[in-house]
């Protein structure tokens, strides 16, 4: 299974199935830097990173992972 990791400056922010829905939220959540430098905060920097997840996880993982899948929708 593949999937998606949006970071923001570094911290993760979301999981997605698809390069594409997790590019958007980046272009979106990217949009908000202006009103964040206006209000006196810092820029958040967002990238994207893929991960193949292989093998055996354990149950704990599965319901993050599955927990974080249902957020990101």
């Amino acid at each position: 299974m593949k999937v998606f990791v949006v970071m923001g400056n570094d911290f993760p922010a979301a999981v997605f199935t698809t390069e594409q829905a997790a590019q958007l939220f980046c272009q979106e959540e990217g949009a908000k830097n202006g009103k964040r430098k206006r209000d006196g905060y810092g820029a958040i920097y967002w990238r994207v990173y893929s991960f193949d997840l292989q093998g055996e996880l354990g149950e704990d993982v599965k319901f993050s992972a599955v927990a974080a899948l249902r957020e990101a929708r």
